[in-house]
């Protein structure tokens, strides 16, 4: 209800500019699928979306999803730390099983 809301308030009165941002994250968020990044894209959907209710021009539904989006980059951030451990984690042991 609310990305309704925001993509018709977005339309009413979007700038070039504003268009031409919207286009660069959706291009930038295909690259990401492209590469499976599923974090990077994430992190760019948020992006987007965030482009999307700032060009609503409705501050309280900004304040709303930002930190709705804030809590879910949270989230992410955390998975990727996660990530990163797990893979760490996977390179030591297959280093050190071919050494024992």
């Amino acid at each position: 209800m609310l990305e309704n809301h925001s993509i018709q308030k977005a339309c009413e009165g979007i700038t070039e500019e504003e268009l031409k941002k919207l286009v660069w994250a959706t291009d930038k968020l295909q690259q990401e699928i492209n590469k499976n990044d599923r974090i990077a894209a994430s992190r760019t959907n948020i992006e987007f979306h965030r482009l999307l209710y700032s060009n609503s021009r409705n501050n309280f539904l900004q304040k709303t999803t930002d930190s709705s989006w804030f809590l879910f980059e949270s989230f992410l951030s955390a998975r990727n730390e996660e990530l990163h451990w797990w893979i760490n984690l996977g390179m030591r042991n297959e280093t050190t099983s071919t050494y024992s």
